[in-house]
């Protein structure tokens, strides 16, 4: 069964490879029927967040998520930040587990909240299952 995608975020439809002449060009919104696309045209399209894929067991839409791999530097930057502000990024999502796994490293170095640290663990053992 192929998957099926829904529009979430306006386009403009440039044809099934997106390279068709401007007078060709269709406008489509949130709630309409998807137009059929070539695979570069339809990973272009998620990547930007115009369309995302629906799940098939539970008809939910699948938004892909940023992954966010951050080097040392920006690490400390972030531990330098309130304990508030750490949690709530971590608690984003949106970090690779290279990076929590850094960040964990800069807690338990510099004898961090415990709240922190356990967040951090909470969130490498979600995506290590996952």
């Amino acid at each position: 069964m192929a998957k099926k995608y829904k529009i979430i975020s306006p386009f403009t439809y440039k044809g099934k490879d997106g390279r068709e002449k401007q007078e060709n060009h269709i406008r489509f919104g949130p709630g309409e029927d998807m137009p059929e696309l070539e695979s570069e045209e339809l990973n272009r399209l998620i990547i930007q967040e115009k369309i995302a894929e629906i799940s098939k067991e539970t008809g939910e839409i699948i938004i892909s998520k940023k992954i966010t791999n951050l080097n040392a530097t920006e690490v400390d930057r972030i531990m330098g930040k309130s304990v508030a502000s750490i949690l709530s990024i971590v608690n984003s999502g949106e970090l690779s587990i290279e990076t929590l796994g850094k960040m964990l490293v800069v807690a338990e170095r510099e004898k961090m909240d415990s709240r922190i640290k356990n967040t951090i663990e909470e969130q490498i053992n979600q995506k290590a299952s996952t």
